[in-house]
């Protein structure tokens, strides 16, 4: 009798266990590094009281792509994983040159555009295909540093553009070691900030971004 108690009481917890044992594969801490291509675009409009308003051109460039992270995942269900993870860019990402119809008495005629430091905090759900096989997806927030430098320095303009990110991935473990592959599109809203020339007139940044990055973790 008090082994068959024994054994209904341990019943749960050896449920438990076996139906969450696909996503415990992957559960705990990873580290990782990536590689790809990014595609960035930068939107800006300057905006004078006595002036009136210039538009600036939409730039578009593609660029290498670099990514640093490291995360926590947890097993939620047999086959479902819940985890969040930190990431930056460490590489300027240039939109690259755009021509701009200034106001009035603003001598600029093209801008410089470019996004660094680039970081981002998402969470990610999972769904184990099978011991070594996870798909996932992102959802998260994100800021860069944005930097417009017009071509005769009269109007530059920088400011801290925050944003969202969304993303869908899958990774392939092999022991500690994992390959990695994502698909990531980001969206920096825009905000308006003084420009840097002593007058009163304003630069409204925004921009976007999708990247297709691969690279390799590690699954402590």
């Amino acid at each position: 009798m008090k082994h068959l108690i024994f054994t209904l009481l341990l019943t749960p917890s050896i449920i438990s266990t076996v139906a969450s044992a696909q996503a415990l594969n992957f559960q705990g801490v990873d580290v990782q590094v990536g590689l790809g291509y990014q595609s960035t675009t930068g939107t800006g409009k300057i905006t004078d009281p006595t002036d009136g308003v210039g538009t600036i051109s939409t730039a578009s460039s593609g660029s290498v792509a670099t990514t640093l992270g490291i995360s926590y995942t947890a097993a939620v269900q047999k086959q479902f994983t819940l985890g969040a993870i930190f990431e930056s860019n460490p590489l300027k990402l240039k939109a690259g040159s755009t021509n701009t119809n200034p106001p009035t008495t603003y001598t600029v005629s093209t801008y410089d555009e470019t996004f660094k430091n680039v970081f981002s905090l998402s969470l990610v759900p999972g769904y184990a295909i099978d011991n070594a096989h996870l798909v996932y997806a992102k959802l998260g927030y994100t800021n860069a540093s944005a930097i417009f430098t017009s071509n005769d320095a009269s109007a530059n303009s920088s400011g801290y553009l925050n944003g969202y990110n969304l993303g869908l991935g899958m990774r392939i473990d092999t022991g500690n070691f994992y390959p990695f592959a994502e698909l990531n599109y980001i969206k920096f809203i825009s905000t308006t900030n003084l420009i840097n020339n002593l007058t009163l007139g304003a630069m409204t940044q925004g921009g976007s971004a999708y990247n297709l990055v691969g690279g390799l973790g590690y699954h402590f």
